[in-house]
């Protein structure tokens, strides 16, 4: 029977993720901590642009996405711009 390359478990091979040889528990581990980094790393901020303050979603910080397609005069509008879309 394959071993788990993570917690060194036989396990029968049907029950092996082939990508990284891990039993499913393992694996499932993997993708709930990868998720849970995802959404640390993932805001919804307002955002100051050379043109005005908008919404971008933002990965670790960085503008990823903007959320609205228009440029606010201020911080306050872009705001209550991002708490009506979020």
């Amino acid at each position: 029977m394959p071993t788990c390359d993570h917690c060194a478990l036989e396990i029968p091979a049907a029950d092996l993720e082939k990508s990284t040889m891990r039993c499913q528990a393992c694996w499932r581990a993997r993708l709930r901590r990868a998720y849970a980094e995802l959404l640390v790393a993932t805001s919804h901020r307002v955002v100051r642009t050379e043109f005005g303050w908008c919404t971008a979603l933002c990965i670790h910080g960085d503008p990823h996405e903007w959320l609205c397609t228009h440029i606010h005069g201020s911080e306050e509008g872009a705001s209550a711009c991002l708490s009506g879309r979020v």
